[in-house]
């Protein structure tokens, strides 16, 4: 249990695992750089279950918040569009200065101060309460950035 006032977020993922390793979201050579970054979430429930045929809800603490713009997270992406390896160490980096910092939970604000997506920058701090099936997940449908560039 945490000591921490916790929030409820979900993550959607074709992936068969009941623990979040770390090394793993980083080292997968298929991953998008971004992956790089920490554990993507969302408070929406739907929204996750467009991303794979699992949704994982995890509790987080937000004890250690950061926040960044979309327009900063956008940027921080578009040198994983030019340059895949670099991009990655990029998202790696700026993940390391974070946590390094303290923090544990990035929330991704949008341009009208609200958020919908964050990133657990220190996924050992993510626990999940729940794994169910997505109702929402079509493998036919490509899928859609967690943000907007």
């Amino acid at each position: 249990m945490f000591d921490a006032p916790t929030i409820r977020l979900y993550h959607g993922t074709s992936a068969e695992y009941d623990e979040v390793d770390p090394d793993m979201l980083a080292a997968d050579p298929d991953a998008a750089p971004n992956c790089a970054l920490g554990l993507w979430l969302t408070p929406d429930a739907e929204l996750a279950g467009r991303f794979g045929s699992r949704i994982l809800t995890f509790e987080v603490p937000t004890d250690a918040v950061a926040t960044i713009g979309i327009d900063e997270l956008s940027r921080l992406h578009s040198a994983s569009l030019r340059d895949e390896d670099f991009g990655r160490r990029r998202h790696a980096d700026y993940a390391e200065r974070l946590r390094s910092d303290g923090h544990t939970l990035l929330l991704v604000m949008e341009t009208d101060g609200t958020w919908g997506t964050a990133v657990a920058v220190d996924p050992r701090v993510a626990r999940i309460v729940d794994v169910r099936r997505s109702p929402w997940f079509e493998p036919e449908e490509p899928r859609q950035p967690a943000f907007a560039m």
